[in-house]
């Protein structure tokens, strides 16, 4: 395809010659523009339909046909035969390089592709690159000049042909759908029977339970059911996980009556020891008022007698002012206060959480 790239490359520099020949600038770039607009056209014109024979044997038929296009750009006189004349070749341009590529992904072997495609494209461009130099050097010579496009298509036919017993391998012989094929409709590419099926949203599971149950997982992603499915095999069923989880969140309010009734005996015991006043409040409120008021006095003598620095006349005093809160709300407001914090919230304490009675034995 190098023989491609040096017509490209000869013609850009021959429509610069030819412009300043004639004078006319503005024709270096109608000449080129005219083989890209015949590009175009002839493009569109191979897409529009499926040709017959081997990605091989449209190599050599178009490139024969782009050789045969260039011919008469060499009798080239004026402006307007130029610009017509150069789209001819243009009509074949897009049919030679795709069917160049459509050849070189039949032989490539498998993995190779992309690297042939890489060569494919360098050899256009360095015969670009050689077509340019060379017209650019005969540039004073128009009629030469002229030629050089003709002598790199004619190249590149002769080359084809020469070779065109190693191109026509097995991969080459087989017809190959390239990317501007159009895709036929789906009966027609799967015989009746072979269509593809869709991915089953239905799983037959046997849980770890023991007991099999068939999952409908068509909600769920089609990539993501068999994997689910698997999952669903480490778990118990769902009659199963609902009579377990009943039977936890029994246990559990047993558990909690238990450790309540525990922790207001505890308080009970230990009012009645260090006599304690009982509290007033609502009904509901009074027990749990009990238990707080027992957790945070215990908190706060280990915290400061036990563990801080204080005696036991200090804790006497303290213990006191204790004995003067009765009112249980007051008590549930500190459940979460620190043992040490006590003093300070006892002198905060307002006359509406002190009780009526005395309470000074």
């Amino acid at each position: 395809m190098s023989g491609v790239g040096f017509a490209l490359g000869a013609m850009n520099v021959w429509a610069v010659a030819l412009a300043d020949d004639l004078g006319m600038d503005l024709l270096s770039g109608l000449i080129p523009a005219a083989l890209s607009t015949g590009s175009v056209v002839g493009g569109f014109l191979y897409g529009r339909r499926t040709w017959p024979g081997t990605p091989t044997g449209q190599l050599l038929s178009s490139a024969l046909l782009f050789a045969a296009g260039w011919l008469p750009v060499i009798a080239v006189a004026g402006p307007i035969s130029a610009v017509t004349l150069t789209a001819v070749p243009g009509l074949l341009l897009t049919a030679v390089i795709t069917s160049a590529f459509l050849t070189v992904d039949a032989l490539a072997p498998a993995g190779t592709t992309t690297e042939a495609y890489a060569w494919l494209i360098a050899a256009v461009g360095t015969g670009q690159a050689a077509g340019t130099a060379l017209s650019g050097a005969l540039a004073e010579h128009p009629p030469t000049s002229a030629a050089l496009p003709a002598v790199g298509a004619v190249l590149t036919f002769t080359v084809l042909l020469a070779a065109r017993r190693h191109l026509a391998g097995p991969g080459a012989t087989a017809r190959r759908r390239g990317r501007h094929r159009r895709t036929p409709p789906a009966e027609h590419r799967y015989p009746q029977g072979n269509s593809p099926m869709a991915v089953r949203t239905s799983f037959e599971v046997a849980h770890t339970c023991g007991h099999t149950v068939t999952h409908n997982l068509s909600d769920r992603p089609a990539d993501k059911r068999a994997s689910f499915a698997r999952w669903l095999t480490t778990k118990d069923c769902t009659d199963c996980w609902k009579a377990v989880r009943d039977n936890d969140s029994a246990s559990k309010e047993e558990w909690v009556a238990a450790k309540r009734a525990a922790e207001q005996q505890a308080a009970a015991d230990w009012a009645a020891q260090f006599e304690m006043p009982p509290l007033e409040g609502p009904q509901k409120a009074l027990d749990w008022g009990e238990r707080s008021r027992h957790q945070l006095v215990t908190a706060s003598y280990t915290a400061l007698v036990t563990e801080g620095t204080w005696d036991e006349a200090d804790w006497d005093a303290l213990e006191e002012k204790i004995r003067t809160i009765t009112r249980a709300g007051w008590w549930i407001d500190q459940r979460d206060a620190e043992g040490t914090d006590l003093p300070e919230l006892l002198d905060a304490a307002t006359e509406a959480d002190r009780g009526t009675e005395n309470p000074f034995r």
